[in-house]
């Protein structure tokens, strides 16, 4: 059966643009941070324990496939980053930029992203599961087949965003703001939808409304 895209108005502006991709740093990433990194958890933690005041630049790194696990990331410049595959389960990405990054099929269980910048990452089938996405922007991002269960998404911006087959089950997406995004079969299940504002964003018949809190969710519990 061919897919009916059904576009839902809700109440806001006459006229929505998407917005331009980030400009990304002229340079590539530091070499000595990249070591660092690579060298292992206790080097690089403890490195920037040492370091307080350094912001590492990692943007455009290959780190593809990489163990980053518990990794302390926070406020890191990942522009551009390659982190395809990945392992970054219950890294410290807060306040990090990912912006444009390749996060596909990268492993971010528990991770910690809250107020990260995500725009236009490219995230398909990446497990964000139990993630902190407090305030995040993800606007433009890939994150079709990605899982988002029990992720805290409270006052996100997902605007453009593609959550196509997106599993976003037991999700709080409080205040979280959905203008031109696909959640073409996306399974909402039991996720929160208050306050959130939702726009021109598309959805089929195979979209998984039993939601909370949202006119166009039934109620469920």
């Amino acid at each position: 059966m061919v897919a009916l895209f059904v576009s839902l108005l809700m109440a806001g502006p006459a006229a929505v643009t998407a917005d331009a991709a980030p400009t990304g740093p002229a340079s590539g990433p530091n070499p000595a941070h990249v070591a660092t990194l690579k060298s292992g958890w206790a080097a690089w933690n403890d490195w920037r324990r040492q370091n307080p005041t350094v912001v590492p630049n990692l943007a455009y790194a290959d780190l593809a496939g990489i163990d980053l696990e518990y990794r302390q990331l926070a406020g890191v410049d990942l522009y551009g980053a390659d982190l395809h595959g990945a392992h970054l389960l219950g890294a410290d990405l807060t306040d990090a930029r990912l912006a444009s990054a390749d996060l596909q099929g990268a492993d971010l269980l528990s991770a910690g992203m809250n107020h990260a910048d995500l725009s236009y990452v490219r995230a398909r089938g990446a497990n964000l599961s139990h993630t902190g996405l407090i305030g995040a922007d993800l606007r433009g991002a890939d994150l079709t087949d990605v899982d988002l269960t029990r992720s805290g998404m409270v006052g996100a911006n997902l605007n453009g965003a593609n959550l196509t087959r997106a599993t976003v089950v037991d999700a709080d997406l409080s205040y979280v703001t959905m203008v031109l995004t696909d959640l073409s079969d996306a399974n909402l299940y039991n996720s929160d939808f208050n306050g959130a504002f939702l726009y021109r964003y598309l959805a089929t018949w195979r979209t998984n409304w039993l939601c909370k809190h949202h006119p166009v969710c039934q109620l469920v519990g």
